[in-house]
């Protein structure tokens, strides 16, 4: 809606906060707008409350902002591997994706 140019701003603030925020952990871009950290040593051990302070964050950053490329609006989902159910990194990939977008109906139907 507002070019590759707000887009691109969009994009680095979105990675800048969610490495900020789990900021012990690889964190790579998948395609588009999506992203995965892989949570390890004490942000996997605070996980819950690292997902909730990036909501914040982002929350925050849409109050404070006046640009709309600049605020940050993030659906996110959390997978624990489970040995019993997950077979692949996939498996555990498709486990969060499906969090995520629940979290986003979820965000939506709020709104």
């Amino acid at each position: 809606e507002y070019g590759h140019d707000k887009g691109d701003i969009y994009l680095k603030n979105a990675c800048r906060q969610i490495c900020v925020v789990f900021k012990h952990s690889p964190v790579f871009r998948t395609g588009g707008d999506e992203f995965i950290a892989i949570l390890e040593h004490n942000d996997y051990q605070k996980r819950e409350e690292l997902i909730r302070s990036f909501k914040e964050a982002c929350d925050e950053a849409c109050r404070n902002s006046d640009a709309p490329w600049e605020r940050l609006s993030v659906s996110a989902g959390i997978a624990v591997y489970d040995p019993n159910t997950d077979s692949s990194v996939r498996d555990i990939v498709r486990h969060a994706d499906r969090l995520m977008y629940e979290d986003k109906m979820r965000r939506k139907a709020a709104r």
